[in-house]
């Protein structure tokens, strides 16, 4: 086994891909479920143009949050030997990605608002962290899982043929109106 400039284990273009379909199919579903759940209220007090508004930055706020995850992948590839996260990309960082953001989905569901957000949980967080990368690799181990994971993210890709036009649209929007 050769080893890798540090710019040598940063995955391919098609690698990428699955992982930010993935990473975005989730994030993208939970916030568009959460946009319409809030929808009817903003209907009293918003014209549509603000709703409008509101759906763009959500979907900034989306690519963005997609794009840091991805990105925390890039730099688990880049850290970690070769052997641990390089060759098995997509496996890993689908496997770490979909625990992590179930876990942020949970807490977001139960503690809505700053107040009612437990202090004492902040405390969990290594706890959590480490229960998700023992998981990751635990259904990394096994060739089936393994599998369905990336047959799950090569799949996935078709969403982004979806979430990439609405975000490049939603960015300018958001460019525009910041910037004029």
């Amino acid at each position: 086994m050769a080893r890798l400039s540090l710019f040598q284990k940063l995955p391919g273009a098609e690698q990428s891909a699955q992982v930010f379909a993935v990473i975005a199919l989730i994030n993208y579903s939970w916030a568009i479920l959460r946009f319409f759940y809030r929808f009817p209220s903003w209907l009293y007090y918003s014209s549509a143009g603000e709703v409008g508004v509101f759906f763009t930055y959500v979907m900034v706020v989306n690519l963005l949050e997609s794009a840091l995850l991805l990105a925390f992948c890039f730099l688990a590839s880049v850290i970690l030997p070769q052997g641990w996260f390089y060759e098995r990309f997509v496996s890993r960082s689908v496997s770490l990605a979909v625990p992590g953001l179930g876990y942020l989905m949970y807490v977001n569901y139960n503690f809505p608002s700053a107040y009612s957000y437990p202090l004492a949980s902040y405390t969990h967080a290594l706890t959590v962290f480490i229960v998700i990368a023992l998981l990751a690799i635990l259904i990394d181990g096994i060739a089936f899982l393994r599998n369905l994971l990336e047959a799950f993210a090569n799949r996935a890709v078709v969403f982004l043929y979806l979430i990439a036009p609405v975000s490049a649209v939603a960015l300018l929007v958001v460019l525009f109106r910041n910037i004029f």
